[in-house]
């Protein structure tokens, strides 16, 4: 399944400053969602490259993205999302909720926000409307990105 405005969003944000988030950057639009797993508090989403695309790994084996937090009328204490990769390649998205059960849906109006020390602090606000008008534009348009 293609990636959501959600996940792009997540991404954009989690892939912005340093080495690794410039160098996984590129990989974005080569990925899809292969599975989503709720541990109530949680979902993990794994992700997979685009099929029959070679892609160069980064240099550590293993590592953790992690600076975004989310705030959402649907996660009424805020979560956080981090990325994980492992064999140099793009592995998960985890998404953990601050005291509250994680919804079981996509999240369609949200505040994004970088807070790790350093970060840019750049933020991402969509709403329903804006997330049901970028997929319909998306739908007549098919190249528009953003």
């Amino acid at each position: 399944m293609p990636l959501s405005r959600f996940y792009l969003d997540l991404l954009d944000l989690l892939l912005d400053g340093d080495a690794e988030g410039i160098f996984f950057r590129h990989h974005m639009h080569l990925l899809r969602v292969s599975s989503h797993i709720y541990t109530g508090v949680s979902v993990w989403v794994t992700l997979s490259y685009t099929e029959n695309i070679s892609v160069p790994r980064y240099h550590k084996d293993v590592g953790v993205l992690d600076g975004v937090t989310i705030y959402s009328p649907s996660v009424p204490l805020s979560a956080s999302a981090s990325l994980h990769y492992k064999n140099g390649l793009i592995e998960c998205i985890e998404i953990l909720g601050h005291g509250s059960e994680y919804p079981k849906k996509q999240l369609t109006s949200y505040t994004l926000v970088q807070d790790w020390v350093g970060s840019p602090h750049r933020r991402i606000k969509r709403n329903q409307l804006s997330y049901k008008l970028i997929t319909i534009l998306k739908k007549m348009f098919p190249f528009i990105e953003k």
